[in-house]
């Protein structure tokens, strides 16, 4: 196994535990978080990969569209006004060729006319982060495989795969960057 030290702190990557050439190494340093499901720290393993469950629920809809249209911008706009929570609340999804953007409703919310209160299909969700727009979607794809095929799960297509940027504008101004965890539906394989 190599140890790596990234900031000063020592890590040890179950990936590289049997390559013996330190140029694959230096290959697979950029995406290794990704290669590696599981990070050795201080003997303790952790994984980067979560499983969420979100219940079937309501959810505020923006309805089909793209930046730039109105009532689509209109959508963040009126739900960054609404009080900040612990988690995340806000999903943005692929939908028929355009973009989909939810967040959980709440009875007290004042919702505008324009925008539909929808019913909400939840379930296990496999959830990976990363530098928003800098993603390595396939090496990604490939650790989420990994960890579903360890526990008999696949991704279920017949539920939308969302994206939601996580932090807040201080956490942004920290990092220098967002960051954007990735949810994908998942199922017990058959």
């Amino acid at each position: 196994m190599i140890a790596l030290n990234l900031q000063g702190i020592r890590y040890g990557f179950l990936l590289l535990k049997n390559d013996q050439n330190v140029q694959n190494y230096q290959a697979k340093i950029k995406n290794i978080c990704y290669f590696s499901y599981k990070i050795f720290y201080g003997g303790y393993v952790m994984e980067i990969v979560r499983i969420y469950e979100i219940p079937d629920c309501k959810m505020v809809s923006s309805g089909i569209g793209m930046f730039g249209e109105e009532k689509f911008e209109n959508f963040p706009k009126w739900f960054s006004s609404l009080p900040a929570t612990i988690f995340p609340r806000d999903f943005l999804f692929e939908d028929k060729g355009a973009l989909h953007w939810v967040i959980l409703y709440d009875p007290s919310m004042d919702v505008p006319k324009e925008f539909e209160i929808i019913d909400f299909k939840g379930g296990l969700f496999a959830v990976c982060c990363d530098i928003d727009q800098k993603t390595d979607i396939e090496a990604m794809d490939k650790v989420r495989k990994d960890f579903l095929d360890k526990f008999d799960y696949e991704i279920d297509n017949s539920r939308p795969t969302m994206g939601h940027i996580i932090g807040s504008q201080l956490t942004q101004e920290v990092l220098k960057y967002e960051q954007m965890d990735y949810w994908t539906p998942i199922k017990q394989k058959k």
